[in-house]
């Protein structure tokens, strides 16, 4: 079974995780929780089963 929540997701984080690399070296001294700033968004939308 296809989930385009799940999709959705995978897809923001993979295009997140490249601008991260890309910024790397540029952002210092910052905890940054990318990953559950995503998955927070994704489930609040409705409807949502991620």
């Amino acid at each position: 079974m296809h989930d385009p929540d799940r999709a959705g997701f995978l897809t923001a984080l993979a295009a997140a995780r490249g601008q991260l690399v890309l910024a790397a070296g540029v952002i210092t001294g910052t905890d940054i929780d990318l990953v559950g700033a995503i998955l927070a968004l994704a489930r609040a939308r409705p409807g949502s089963s991620v």
